[in-house]
């Protein structure tokens, strides 16, 4: 597909052409109708409808800055930017409190691959999304979401081109060919150094603004404020969120770079943290319970010489990546295919595990109640008349569809029946109000194992994940622990295989295998 600008470079050069008999006026009119078909479908009829706005963005960079440009494009179609909220994966999805309820007030996703009915404009830079029903959308894969919005949705660029190379290199860990080390993005600390030209200063700002919004993106109304409050710069970005942090009661850039140096040297004597030949191998972390402790590249700083780092969370989550900051890797090495085929070969043991929809259920909402707490203690000018869970998406039956379709035990979603009508509302009501013998009817709905956990998992070559293990209940730390070690049992035959240095060498090595097979 030709983009926005893409379409004008090529009018440009034909409208310029003798042959080519064709006016200014209708010159104009082709490419302005050009341009509007790359942003957001039917934008103008949406900005009659919907005179004001609230934004849902992920909790991270590419989000606030995704939040940001949204704002600007809005805003040029004359719609008020009222509010945002933040919104993340896993069980915290589902703890995201609902559109206000004004019938005036549009509600926007971006930077998020998962859908609600409720948005009625919905970007992201992902394959694929699910949930996504009649909802203006704009998908474009690449490695940012904000790159889309500032450069493809908008007719002119929001963000300047510097500043979106970078939150693209940060958003896809992009390190190596931009000559990027560990320390540099560890760092909360910008001081504008005069030896260094104007992109290296900003890169410097960027990566203190990215740890800023590691630390604090979990504080309620922080991000939120963020955004609001930043024009589309970084050194707007960074400067508003030093700002933010003090009025807010927050520790300071220093304190937070104090934790990070602290954070460092207890992993250094982390006992869980060993190297395997070419791979890193982490379980959990030590305690990172102050600000700005906790950074994913801190181990990789320590081990620079690795090619690849896995890390196992305790609640559920195996990650493999490549290191980001080398430079080649061996092209035979898939990480997305070798946690595909490790958890294919569990496969007949999971699919014999069936899960009920009440405790899909019950584990997806557990962060209701806590994120319920936190917003009511803050103001209602931040977050509304948030009253009870009611006020919250929680996980509807509707998730379950968008999240496992075929793979529903007890149920046919596409067959109406009374039966269906009944999981429907039960499901669609919050999971702290539902009685014992409604939960015993949720019991007859299941997925099995095997089909959760592929379908909240997935990744590329140098990067993946396997995920919905928590799903499992008691049953989750056994099967972490040896899919993660299969992981590194596969990873390692292929990648610390040591060549043999010479003939006579590989023949005495398999004259050894023929003995040990004797």
């Amino acid at each position: 597909m030709i983009e926005g600008n893409d379409i004008l470079v090529v009018y440009n050069y034909l409208y310029n052409m003798k042959s080519l008999l064709i006016t200014k006026k209708q010159f104009n009119s082709i490419s302005e109708s050009l341009i509007t078909e790359s942003g957001i479908q039917d934008i103008k009829k949406i900005a009659e409808r919907y005179p004001k706005a609230q934004i849902y963005f992920h909790l991270d960079l590419d989000g606030v800055v995704s939040a940001i440009a949204m704002r600007e494009y809005l805003q040029r179609y004359g719609i008020d930017v009222i509010g945002y909220k933040t919104i993340q994966y896993g069980d915290k999805e589902f703890a995201l409190v609902k559109p206000d309820a004004n019938e005036d007030v549009m509600p926007v996703l971006v930077d998020f691959a998962h859908g609600k009915p409720e948005f009625k404009i919905h970007t992201d830079h992902h394959d694929s999304q699910t949930g996504v029903e009649d909802a203006a959308t704009q998908f474009k894969s690449a490695r940012s979401n904000v790159e889309t919005i500032s450069g493809i949705i908008s007719p002119t660029d929001i963000f300047p081109t510097g500043d979106i190379d970078l939150f693209r290199t940060v958003d896809s860990a992009d390190f190596h060919r931009q000559g990027i080390k560990p320390e540099d993005v560890i760092s909360f600390i910008f001081n504008l150094d005069k030896e260094k030209d104007i992109e290296k200063n900003k890169q410097a700002a960027g990566f203190a603004l990215n740890k800023l919004i590691l630390a604090y993106k979990n504080k309620p109304g922080f991000l939120e404020k963020l955004a609001t409050y930043s024009n589309p710069s970084i050194v707007s970005m960074f400067m508003k969120g030093k700002q933010l942090a003090k009025d807010m009661g927050f520790v300071g850039v220093e304190e937070l770079q104090s934790n990070a140096d602290n954070y460092r040297e207890r992993l250094r004597d982390f006992e869980k943290v060993k190297k395997e030949g070419k791979i890193l191998v982490q379980y959990g972390i030590p305690s990172a319970f102050k600000p700005g402790s906790y950074d994913r590249y801190a181990s990789l700083e320590m081990h620079p010489d690795v090619e690849y780092f896995l890390m196992i969370w305790p609640m559920g989550l195996i990650q493999a990546s490549c290191n980001p900051f080398k430079s080649k890797f061996d092209e035979n090495v898939n990480l997305g295919d070798i946690a595909s085929e490790v958890l294919d070969g569990f496969k007949s043991e999971l699919e014999s595990i069936d899960v009920p929809l009440s405790q899909i259920k019950r584990i997806s909402e557990r962060s209701v109640t806590a994120t319920l707490q936190k917003l009511m203690k803050q103001s209602d000018e931040d977050f509304g008349d948030v009253k009870s869970e009611k006020d919250f998406f929680g996980f509807r039956f509707k998730d379950l569809i968008a999240l496992y379709k075929d793979n529903i035990k007890g149920i046919n979603p596409d067959k109406k029946s009374s039966f269906n009508d009944l999981i429907t509302d039960i499901a669609n009501r919050p999971f702290s109000d539902l009685t014992y013998k409604q939960k015993k009817v949720l019991d007859y709905v299941s997925v099995n194992a095997y089909d959760i956990i592929k379908a909240n998992s997935g990744g590329h070559p140098c990067i993946t994940n396997i995920s919905g293990i928590n799903y499992l209940g008691k049953l989750g730390n056994d099967f972490l622990k040896r899919i993660a070690k299969r992981i590194l049992d596969k990873l390692s035959e292929k990648v610390n295989e040591e060549e043999p240095t010479s003939l006579s060498e590989s023949i005495k090595n398999k004259l050894k295998e023929f003995r040990n097979n004797v």
